[in-house]
């Protein structure tokens, strides 16, 4: 996997999430959120958040638990483009945020946007699931 979010300033621990011991999952990937604190990688646009990935999980490794980051400062890749102080969300391809459409449930924002961004372009993000998609 490609375009996982870089971390910048760690403002909070991982918190831990059940994942499938077949599971792969690279170090710095959005993590989707499918039941109580159990997490895979994200696979559409505007899934529910759960975090991002804090270490590497090699699958058939027999690990059954991941820590997630739900709050700090990212490098995330941008699918379309974001003004500085919009909410994001799960984007497309994976890996990627887009702007939050403005009827984004609270479970589908990543945080909000740090600086302005084009498509396809690095910007850091702040990490605060659940902000409001609702910005005028």
């Amino acid at each position: 996997m490609a375009n996982e979010a870089i971390l910048l300033v760690k403002t909070e621990e991982a918190v831990p999430f059940t994942v499938a011991d077949g599971a792969g999952i690279e170090k710095g990937a959005i993590l989707k959120l499918t039941n109580l604190n159990t997490a895979v990688i994200t696979s559409a646009a505007e899934d529910s958040f759960a975090g991002i990935a804090a270490a590497e999980k090699i699958s058939g490794d027999g690990k059954i638990r991941l820590g997630a980051y739900r709050g700090g400062q990212f490098k995330m890749y941008l699918s379309g483009s974001v003004s500085v102080g919009h909410p994001v969300s799960v984007g497309s391809p994976a890996n990627f945020i887009k702007e939050a459409p403005v009827t984004a449930s609270g479970s589908a924002t990543i945080g909000i946007a740090l600086e302005d961004g084009a498509d396809g372009e690095q910007i850091r993000v702040e990490v605060r699931p659940g902000v409001s998609a609702n910005v005028s």
